[in-house]
């Protein structure tokens, strides 16, 4: 499957700019309690309250990495098309070929 910045956009991605940083990122922006992952998977291990905000985002070099502010918590980052990236793609709400 070939993921284009198309599909991010049109299952809710936005662009972002980083200053001092090159490139475009596609983030989405949720709450911990959107995401089965954080919810049944990371909350055991770190802190995080079902109203922290996560953040999944696909980087210029073609990565995806999940960020949750409150609990200082990486996840990734993982090659985009990789398993690991689709199952927090698809958490994120993205529709392969929407």
């Amino acid at each position: 499957m070939t993921i284009t910045n198309q599909h991010l956009i049109q299952s809710g991605f936005e662009e972002k700019r980083y200053e001092g940083q090159e490139g475009v990122f596609y983030t989405k922006q949720l709450k911990a309690r959107e995401m089965d992952c954080v919810r049944e998977q990371l909350v055991d291990d770190i802190e995080v309250f079902l109203d922290s905000n996560v953040v999944v985002e696909a980087t210029p070099d073609k990565r995806v990495q999940l960020y949750i502010a409150d609990a200082h918590h990486l996840e990734g980052p993982f090659p985009l098309e990789s398993e690991e990236a689709l199952l927090l793609l698809k958490d994120a709400g993205f529709k392969p070929g929407k």
